[in-house]
């Protein structure tokens, strides 16, 4: 991309537009063609790059490729989930989070075959299991973590 200063040599000592200075004989810059078709040229290809055609009659394209090109954030990944489970698939294996359980959190024991115990639930359920103290709970609880013992 280039800037005023690329294409005219009345531009500023940061190569930006300036107003001049007429008591300093400080001219103001002069628009070119050229930077015109510059902005013009990177404009058309954030809209052709997003898929879309130019349309003459449409002055809000650039911000509807705009947000074709970027998620909103205040729709926490929706767009993900509305183009579909291919999407979603795609997206969860980009984030590296295709070897993971997916289900439910539980928090409490049950007969459920899908649903995922809370680190809570476990410990709440083991804890019951053997009386507190038992040599068999001590043992488990040093194989395992012990977060687990009380």
């Amino acid at each position: 991309m280039q800037k005023i200063g690329d294409v005219t040599n009345t531009a500023d000592s940061n190569g930006e537009f300036t107003n001049g200075n007429v008591a300093q004989g400080v001219q103001p810059t002069i628009l070119l063609a050229e930077i015109f078709n510059t902005w013009q040229r990177e404009l058309v290809n954030i809209v052709t790059g997003s898929g879309n055609s130019l349309d003459p009659r449409d002055d809000t394209q650039l911000l509807s490729c705009l947000q074709k090109l970027f998620l909103n954030a205040a729709n926490n990944l929706s767009e993900i989930k509305a183009a579909g489970p291919d999407a979603v698939a795609e997206a969860k294996e980009n984030l590296g989070l295709t070897n993971v359980l997916v289900g439910p959190l539980a928090q409490a024991t049950g007969a459920s075959t899908s649903a995922i115990m809370s680190q809570k639930a476990v410990t709440d359920a083991l804890a019951t299991k053997q009386p507190k103290g038992n040599r068999r709970q001590r043992y488990f609880c040093q194989l395992t973590s012990r977060n687990l013992c009380f």
